[in-house]
């Protein structure tokens, strides 16, 4: 929805689709971008995630082993460095104000756009409306009053704009992080607190057969 938003302004978009050993489905980048009309390229940061892991995010874990602000963090530091090989000038993502309670609260989205380094660049769309204009809003590259207004955890408003936009195949509001899973969870564990050096590759083993 966000994409589309920007992308209706007449503004090109690439998305990016992380990858590590607790997410990315690259088989599915095919089908998204024939449903969604979008440019999807993916990126691994598998072993930049493990070392996150490793030393301690700086905002703790959910309530499994989900890092959720530093996950976000990462990601727009990686995202922003891929912005000259793409050709682009600023960056967006889907978040809404409220929706989720550790990464989304006001505190962690402003977090996050200190700690990833992109307070000048990233455009949140979906609640551009309730957060401070941004740069690429001010420089005129965006018209602020196309961009929207959602909050809080329920999703009418996305909703409504999938059906404005003609979308029909709505992912489910959850899922999709391994280490949100308890399940998961049992299995990275010992890898994390039994290695002292593990790499992407160690978690992806941990995901294989019966243990």
């Amino acid at each position: 929805l966000a994409a589309k938003t920007i992308q209706r302004q007449g503004i090109e978009v690439l998305g990016l689709h992380f990858t590590s050993p607790f997410f990315g489905k690259t088989h599915k980048i095919p089908q998204w971008q024939q449903d969604y009309g979008l440019d999807i390229v993916a990126v691994d940061i598998g072993e930049d995630y493990v070392h996150m892991m490793m030393n301690k995010p700086r905002f703790g874990f959910g309530k499994v082993l989900n890092p959720c602000v530093n996950c976000k963090i990462l990601m727009l530091q990686k995202a922003k460095e891929l912005l000259a090989q793409y050709g682009a000038s600023f960056l967006i993502s889907g978040e809404v104000l409220g929706q989720r309670p550790m990464s989304q609260r006001r505190d962690a989205m402003n977090s996050i756009i200190r700690d990833g380094g992109v307070k000048e660049i990233l455009v949140r769309p979906l609640c551009a409306k309730h957060l401070p204009a941004t740069k690429p809003e001010e420089d005129g590259l965006i018209d602020r009053e196309k961009l929207h207004d959602c909050k809080g955890r329920g999703r009418k408003g996305q909703l409504a704009l999938a059906k404005e936009f003609g979308i029909t195949k709505i992912p489910t509001p959850a899922g999709g992080c391994s280490l949100a899973e308890k399940e998961s969870a049992r299995r990275f564990w010992p890898v994390m607190t039994r290695h002292a050096n593990p790499t992407a590759l160690d978690f992806h083993f941990s995901n294989v057969g019966r243990q």
